[in-house]
């Protein structure tokens, strides 16, 4: 049986003030991909940076990340978190080092 692909969705708050990010969202659903977003995803009364890496970390969560790259997610601290957090499962998941 064929199991949809997820993928965890870090952007800025305020790249979906109009509704952007949830557009964005809803296209990649319609074109069969399992969508996470922290507004979609997240339970209420538990640890909001724990559930975020599980998130991107746990391939049972998600098999992917994507970054709604703007010059507001960019800028974000939040965003650089989730960046990291990605970047930590690459490098693990192919057993690569970080020589900056």
């Amino acid at each position: 049986m064929f199991q949809k692909k997820s993928i965890w969705i870090t952007y800025a708050w305020n790249d979906n003030v109009d509704g952007d990010v949830d557009f964005t969202a809803q296209e990649l659903i319609r074109k069969g991909l399992d969508v996470k977003l922290d507004r979609w995803n997240l339970t209420a009364g538990k640890r909001l940076w724990g559930q975020i890496e599980s998130f991107i970390q746990d391939p049972s969560k998600s098999d992917g990340w994507l970054l709604y790259a703007t010059q507001a997610s960019l800028g974000s601290q939040a965003c650089k978190e989730e960046f990291a957090y990605a970047l930590d499962r690459a490098l693990h998941t192919r057993g690569g080092n970080a020589s900056y």
